[in-house]
């Protein structure tokens, strides 16, 4: 039976808390022991494990003494780890991104997907100031010159805020600057607390930043991997980017999970039978919703509808419908006869989507300074040395480890091994042990498997395994970062690079057969929209040149009258 993957691990010299799903185990490091574990509650209790979903974001604090976990559910949970209780639940305003402990153990930062990081106490009390209050009071409670994003539930105060999505954050080591990225290529240094003092932006990245990371043996380096091709190194005080380590050539060749293909016009998760016509439906629909603001317009504007134009927007969506079916009468048997086959080719054919999941450091003695790194989909552990001068040096190179199964996460050890948490469901090109952890250690610079019986690796790999269906680990949506990070933008409807693209897809797919009705009709639809965006073009150009001919021959005209006054006037 399949049993749900691990996706976080935290360790110390006496105990490790493994995060599976929703579930939290706690296991004794030395002896392989579990201690505690949600998947033994009964009854409400497991109940509620179950109803909140997978945990999406965890930390533990430096004393090892609480957990705090959030997930789709925007809770933020606190965890007592000796016991396994969970003594505070509170609401987020929004679905978070990472979750820290300060040092102290006392405050408890969030980052979330509107941009923002809010700081929590570890104790919650509820009072009765933060009960949702009406509209009227609300107003005049709150100052005008209030900034504040969204309401927060659980009183939580805001640190910064950015205008994209929240990917990740960090604090310094004197905890007076808190580092954050988002969605859109900024990493931003500000002040903490007062996060809206900005002392540094750290500005050349291409794409998403996905992590940053601060290694213990040189803190003023901040090194960031997103979806470029490279890592980067940054003085974060100054901004100065320091050196880019190319990792692109090294990781591609091991990524084996791809990001679904959607189609335009609904999302992944939508069915494959979705129709155009249930778009336009839900285009209506998103109509009826604007009513709200405005009822009565929208009622006389409904009624002014003639029934001719009813008849003709009936008339377009029968024939979208009848264009749907018979393009689908036309491709049902190759369809059925070759789906398996043709799943497999399109999702080989896709191009991988690099994704730098997470990024640490350590000081093995006598071999060297690592930066070691996972990848979204990868099935590999990627490993450089990190540069004594990385503005005069040259970059490390990347090397890599293969695992065979792709890598969800990692963490390191007091020691410097890396404990890698693969997703053992996953199916492999070469014949492989199902175990949802990897033990790797250092030798002589390089990072190798180790093979010693670890308790706490043959406890993590079988003890700690809870079964599952395969409907829980689809619902785990492990790389869900291939889809919601990239932006995609998809060349097929431009409108001025789509039909060549779209030509070349189909021929390219279908190898000179002809193309369906429902295809034509798409291909006429855009020539038809792009020469008449064409044509306002020209007709503006031309508009312009006549005017601009008009206004030279009134100025030649001008001279005319002014020279002739001047002669009579002599």
């Amino acid at each position: 039976m399949s049993s749900l993957p691990h996706s976080r691990l935290f360790h110390t010299t006496n105990n490790a808390v493994v995060i599976s799903g929703p579930h939290i185990q706690i296991v004794k490091t030395q002896t392989g022991e579990v201690v505690q574990s949600t998947a033994t509650l009964d009854g409400s209790e497991r109940d509620a494990v179950l109803k909140s979903g997978p945990i999406r974001c965890a930390d533990v604090d430096t004393s090892f003494t609480h957990l705090v976990t959030s997930g789709e559910d925007k809770q933020l949970k606190v965890w007592r780890l000796v016991d396994l209780k969970l003594l505070n639940e509170r609401e987020l305003p929004k679905k978070p991104t990472e979750v820290h402990f300060t040092r102290d153990g006392q405050t408890i930062l969030v980052s979330d997907k509107f941009g923002d990081i809010f700081s929590y106490p570890l104790e919650y009390k509820p009072s009765s100031s933060q009960s949702i209050p009406d509209a009227t009071s609300e107003s005049e409670l709150k100052p005008r010159n209030q900034i504040i994003s969204h309401e927060n539930p659980s009183g939580g105060s805001l640190i910064l805020g950015h205008t994209s999505l929240l990917t990740s954050f960090l604090l310094t080591e004197d905890e007076k600057y808190i580092v954050s990225a988002d969605r859109d290529e900024h990493i931003r240094v500000s002040w903490y607390p007062q996060g809206y003092v900005i002392e540094r932006y750290c500005l050349g990245h291409k794409k998403f930043v996905h992590t940053v990371h601060i290694p213990a043996f040189a803190p003023s380096v901040l090194v960031s991997g997103g979806g470029d091709p490279v890592l980067k190194l940054w003085d974060w005080m100054s901004g100065e980017r320091l050196c880019d380590i190319p990792v692109q050539g090294v990781i591609e060749p091991f990524i084996k999970v791809h990001a679904p293909k959607g189609k335009w016009g609904k999302s992944a998760d939508d069915g494959d039978g979705e129709m155009k016509v249930g778009r336009r439906k839900r285009r209506r629909a998103r109509g009826k919703g604007k009513a709200k603001a405005g009822e009565e317009e929208l009622e006389e504007e409904e009624d002014g509808r003639t029934k001719e134009t009813e008849a003709e927007e009936r008339e377009v969506l029968e024939e979208d419908v009848v264009m749907e079916i018979n393009d689908s009468e036309e491709t049902a048997p190759a369809t059925s006869s070759h789906d398996a086959a043709d799943r497999e080719e399109s999702e080989a054919s896709q191009a991988p989507v690099l994704i730098i999941h997470r990024i640490a450091s350590m000081d093995i003695p006598a071999q060297g300074q690592f930066l070691v790194f996972n990848a979204v989909g990868a099935t590999a552990m990627f490993f450089c040395r990190f540069p004594s001068d990385p503005k005069s040096e040259e970059p490390p190179v990347v090397q890599s480890l293969q695992v065979h199964k792709p890598v969800i996460d990692f963490a390191i050890d007091e020691t410097g091994r890396v404990w890698a948490l693969v997703d053992g469901e996953r199916e492999s090109e070469v014949p492989t042990t199902q175990n949802l952890v990897r033990l790797l250690s250092w030798s002589s610079g390089q990072l190798v498997e180790d093979d010693s019986a670890d308790p706490l690796l043959n406890s993590l790999n079988s003890a700690c395994q809870i079964p599952a269906t395969s409907d829980d680990i689809k619902n785990l949506d492990l790389y869900s970062a291939l889809s919601s990070m990239p932006k995609h933008v998809d060349p097929e409807h431009d409108l001025f690079e789509g039909n060549q693209v779209a030509d070349k897809k189909t021929l390219g797919k279908r190898k000179a057969k002809e193309l369906t009705r429902r295809e034509q009709a798409r291909m006429k639809k855009k020539q038809a929209v792009l020469a008449k965006l064409q044509g306002q073009t020209d007709a503006t150009g031309a508009s312009r040149e006549a005017s601009a001919s008009v206004a030279q021959e009134d100025e030649r005209d001008n001279k005319k009258v002014k020279a002739a006054d001047t002669v009579v006037n002599s």
